[in-house]
């Protein structure tokens, strides 16, 4: 990582072994984060709707009306 030396990485890994549930705490809500992409069906779904998006605002397609209120809300 730039900007991060061997020495500040050595304290961090100090604190944390030190403070563990300051640890856990990271470790779920990054657990819980990466749970939102879970969803195989759900990702192949916005990944199509993002690139409808950039094909209507490119100008290769025209938008649905009813498809683009969707993605507008």
């Amino acid at each position: 990582m730039p900007g991060i030396s061997t020495a500040d990485l050595a304290e961090k890994v100090r604190y944390f072994e030190q403070h563990p549930a300051a640890a856990e705490r990271i470790i779920a809500a990054a657990n819980a984060y990466c749970r939102t992409f879970a969803d195989e069906k759900a990702e192949q779904a916005i990944s199509l709707l993002v690139l409808y998006k950039c094909f209507v605002l490119s100008g290769q397609i025209e938008p649905d009306a009813e498809v683009w209120r969707y993605i507008t809300g």
